[in-house]
């Protein structure tokens, strides 16, 4: 996810270009970008993701620091191919989680749009708890 002032991860959760990622990632001086937002999706495992789209901003939640974007058309302004399907990671039931579950991150950090040679990085948790605030 690259923005006009910064970039970070992101998570494709759909087949159709619904794209997670952070508040932050897309904030500048208290406004949130709302378009234009570069997406890259990498070609192999080992290598940094290719800006091929750019997204808009459907949803966004300050206080969980999340923002849902969707794909729009690709880098050149011409709209997503009938039939594109993208490689994605579907959100799964919360209800299901419990503590001790072992959760994975996997992502590009500092790597954004600028095609730097560095890889993947994963990491490895395992669930340790729940906050209860009554927003789900």
């Amino acid at each position: 996810v690259d923005t006009e002032h910064g970039h970070g991860s992101g998570t494709c959760v759909s087949p159709t270009g619904l794209v997670v990622t952070n508040y932050h990632v897309l904030e500048h001086e208290g406004k949130l970008q709302q378009a234009g937002v570069l997406i890259g999706f990498p070609d192999a495992w080992d290598e940094p993701p290719v800006q091929a789209f750019t997204a808009k901003v459907v949803a966004h939640d300050q206080e969980l620091d999340l923002v849902l974007l969707q794909l729009d058309e690709d880098t050149l302004g011409r709209p997503l191919p009938a039939g594109l399907t993208l490689p994605f990671r579907p959100v799964g039931d919360p209800a299901a989680l419990r503590l001790g579950d072992p959760l994975w991150v996997g992502g590009y950090p500092a790597v954004g749009g600028f095609e730097s040679r560095a890889s993947i990085s994963l990491t490895q948790g395992i669930l340790s708890g729940f906050t209860t605030d009554g927003r789900g």
